[in-house]
């Protein structure tokens, strides 16, 4: 199956679902293999909202950043991205043609409405990092 046909079934733009979600390294396209895409990307910003959560001291970036952070909208964020994550596993076990298009739809949507705001989050983290007289009084000696 070529991508074009299956973004003609699920009235998608496949350009930009090829951009967006990395497909050029397919090697077969299935709706298997477009669905895993997804939630790998997906995934990846669920690990890193989930970071801010759960914020036990582990990583220096997160003490850092969590200053800078909207938690509402943190929380929110990481709860609509898990929502998709477990949106594909149960397509996953059901393992049907079917089910993993209609994942890609859902979560093509989705994702399309949590960017905006995985944007925000993720400018907010790169900003605390911009005042670094402020970040060294917060920081002190480590030696």
């Amino acid at each position: 199956m070529e991508l074009k046909d299956l973004c003609k079934k699920l009235n998608l733009n496949a350009e930009s679902l090829e951009r967006e979600f990395d497909l050029l390294d397919l090697e077969f396209i299935t709706p298997k293999t477009v669905a895993r895409k997804i939630v790998e990307k997906v995934d990846k910003y669920c690990q890193f909202t989930e970071a801010f959560l759960n914020a036990d001291g582990v990583s220096f970036a997160v003490l850092i950043e969590i200053k800078t952070l909207d938690t509402r909208k943190l929380n929110e964020t990481f709860m609509a991205l898990n929502l998709i994550t477990r949106e594909y596993m149960l397509a996953d076990l059901k393992n049907t043609d079917q089910e993993f298009l209609s994942f890609i739809t859902r979560g093509v949507k989705e994702w399309v409405a949590i960017k905006p705001e995985l944007m925000t989050l993720v400018q907010q983290a790169k900003d605390a990092w911009k005042d670094s007289r402020r970040l060294g009084e917060e920081l002190g000696y480590f030696g």
